[in-house]
């Protein structure tokens, strides 16, 4: 994984910085009773408030491509 820190703000307080989760985790949805697994997720933490918020990986990139 990556260590370099992303650029932006916290979604939910609008703080920063913000720093990224490890992915050694699997994120489900559910759907008419059924639970279906989602891939290229990123995690990251908002470190001033701990907010946790996910962001699909391609749309990121560039902000923490090494």
């Amino acid at each position: 994984m990556n260590s370099q820190i992303p650029r932006g703000k916290c979604p939910v307080c609008g703080n920063g910085p913000l720093a990224m989760l490890p992915t050694g985790y699997a994120v489900f949805v559910e759907k008419d009773n059924e639970k279906k697994r989602i891939g290229g997720l990123l995690a990251f933490q908002c470190e001033e408030e701990g907010h946790v918020f996910f962001v699909m990986a391609k749309d990121v990139a560039d902000d923490v491509a090494a």
